[in-house]
């Protein structure tokens, strides 16, 4: 069995909502909550630990009451992903943990079991650079081929996750990286990732989402 970090503390200022974007809906259904009925619905995950924005709370609550989310543990979030991350950590009991964003929920059961069968210390879904990059202020060439767009959700050996947090003393996006910097002996294992598994951070992006909603569900998409 695994735990699972899901991320909900954010406040999504992209979005312009004047509220956390994980109570954005999507269909009619907070993103949060798309999320989380993936997750309850696999065997492999034994706790779901969630990440939250203490000012939010009663709103949480509300939602786990309307929609029967419940059996969550509830960590006030920190100031940046990181340290949410790291308090989410002293909940982790299991040998393995998957860390995930509530602003993702177009992953599926079936992506979450093939990520879970892989062992190594850390497992990362990745997909290639379909644009082109640069990096202002130097000619420096940028090998295109060499880069990729990281994914969620990861897995990590708890143990070496709780030590990388421990020792780390600069901010890291990924916690991949963050166990990579601490130890690059650790075995880390890339796979293909989920082209749909998008992030929804603007408002472009919950548009995408309706589209993509509606395939899966087979909506008409002109409705």
């Amino acid at each position: 069995m695994i735990d699972l970090i899901l991320l909900s503390a954010g406040l999504g200022s992209r979005m312009g909502l004047g509220y956390p974007k994980q109570f954005a809906r999507l269909r009619g259904k907070p993103l949060l909550i798309h999320t989380l009925e993936i997750f309850r619905a696999s065997s492999r995950i034994d706790k779901i630990i969630l990440s939250v924005r203490w000012e939010f709370l009663s709103k949480y609550r509300e939602l786990f009451e309307i929609y029967g989310t419940k059996n969550l543990v509830l960590v006030e979030g920190g100031d940046t992903r990181q340290e949410s991350v790291k308090f989410c950590l002293e909940e982790v009991t299991a040998p393995r943990v998957m860390i995930h964003e509530a602003a993702r929920p177009f992953i599926t059961e079936q992506f979450i079991d093939s990520l879970l069968q892989i062992e190594a210390d850390v497992v990362v879904p990745v997909l290639p650079i379909s644009f082109a990059v640069c990096e202002i202020g130097t000619r420096r060439k940028i090998d295109k081929s060499n880069l990729r767009n990281i994914q969620l959700p990861q897995v990590f050996d708890t143990r070496k996750l709780k030590l990388a947090h421990s020792r780390v003393q600069e901010v890291f996006d990924e916690d991949s990286v963050l166990v990579y910097r601490d130890d690059p002996l650790n075995s880390i294992i890339f796979v293909d990732g989920l082209e749909e598994n998008i992030k929804i951070t603007t408002p472009l992006d919950l548009k995408i989402a309706e589209v993509l909603y509606n395939e899966r569900h087979g909506i008409d998409n002109r409705g």
